[in-house]
This record gives C-alpha cells, structure tokens and sequence, in this order.
C-alpha cells in the first residue's frame, strides 16, 4: 500500500542499542506509514526485540540507546511516559532482585513471568492503537468502549493487588466473555481489532492469574513469618 504521501506513525532514525561494549544495533533507521505493514525479519540475536523495546522506552537497565524515535511528529521522549518508565522500573526491580544472594528461583520466575504477560499485552495494546490512528474516521462499536472500560478496570484492580491495597481480583470483568460479545457485534469487519482484542484479553487474563497467585504466596509467608514469630 503506497503511503508515501503521508507522514509517517512512527519513524526510526539512525537507532543504536549497545549492552556495555556489545553494539546490539547499529544505525537502524525505519518508518511505518499509515496502512502499511512493515516486518522486521531476521535470526535470533539480530536484534529485532532490541529493536522494538529500544522503540518503546523497554530497554533493561543495561541497555543504552542513541539516535531518534518520533511518534506522529512528537519525538518520544518529549511524549507522557509514565507507563513506559513504569515498565523499565519492574524490569529493574527483577534484575536488582536477580542479583540478590538469597534469591529464590521460583519466585524469580514468577516475576519474570509477569513481566513476559505484560510485554505481550504492551504490544497488543501498540498495535491496536496504531491501527485505530491510521483510521480515525472509522466508527469504534460500542462493544469496543465495553472492553477496554473493562481492561481499565481491570488493570487498576491488579495494581492495587500488587500494592497490597486489596486481596485479588474478586468481582472484576470477565474479560473474555467481553471479548466474546465484541466479536459477534463487529463481525470481521475489524480483522486487526479482532486478533488484538483477543491478544489483549489472554495475557490480560493470564496476568491476574499471575499476580492473584503472587498477592496469595506472599499472603502465605506472612503468616508463616507470623507463626515463627509467636513461637519463640
């Protein structure tokens, strides 16, 4: 699809990622346009993560990045990033905790797995939003609003868990079931909504089982911590 005529969504500019003296990439430049599809296609240890977490402010704490990412006209460092330095917090966090002489492994990985669910629902979320900008005159169905009031509702009910504020994730919205009712109201005619939505709501899901599983271990040792105490 020819967009050559139109300013890009996102443009790439000269971008290098080095890990301490490892250059990860050298000099990336590219632009997605409006209705285009663009693929990034190579081996593993090509760099095409390193790529798309350089883009969207994701590096880990050793990553340094140089060159110039703009989103519709407004470089991305000017952008809100709140999220973004949020994300680059946890993935500190684990690192940090990663290099702690105690360490338990299963507990590292259950970090490590949230971290993974909330990346692909990063993405998903990406995806979906440069599709809806490069259609602003198409209607959104009003299941859609549903949904995403529901992802939002959804989301604050995980962060107050992580933050201790309250105990799992009783009474929130059955996301798939939302997800079930979008697609029989728009059909296939949003075919990009319909796989986003769907990617949305599975690692949606699978986070809340993650953290719900999280909030209840540390519940646990809290008690056990509890019962030590009172019998010395």
């Amino acid at each position: 699809m020819d967009g050559t005529t139109t300013r890009p969504i996102i443009a790439v500019n000269r971008l290098s990622v080095r890990y301490g003296k490892v250059e990860a990439l050298h000099g990336v430049s590219v632009s997605v346009r409006p209705g285009q599809i663009v693929s990034v296609i190579g081996p593993n240890g090509a760099g095409k993560s390193t790529l798309l977490n350089a883009i969207i402010g994701a590096l880990p704490p050793t990553g340094q990045a140089a060159g110039e990412v703009r989103y519709r006209d407004g470089e991305v460092g000017t952008l809100p990033i709140e999220a973004r330095v949020a994300r680059t917090n946890m993935e500190a966090l684990v690192e940090r905790y990663r290099a702690e002489p105690g360490a338990s492994p299963e507990r590292l990985e259950r970090l490590m797995s949230m971290l993974a669910s909330s990346h692909r629902f990063t993405h998903a979320a990406m995806s979906l939003e440069a599709e809806l900008a490069a259609s602003p005159a198409r209607s959104v169905p009003g299941a859609v609003c549903t949904f995403f009031q529901d992802v939002d509702r959804t989301l604050a009910a995980l962060v107050a868990t992580l933050r201790d504020q309250r105990e799992g994730g009783h009474g929130l919205p059955d996301l798939r079931e939302d997800h079930t009712r979008l697609l029989n109201e728009i059909g296939a005619s949003f075919s990009l909504l319909n796989t986003e939505t769907d990617r949305i709501a599975n690692s949606l899901n699978t986070l809340r089982e993650q953290i719900e599983d999280w909030a209840a271990n540390r519940l646990e040792l809290v008690a056990i911590e509890s019962d030590l105490r009172s019998s010395i």
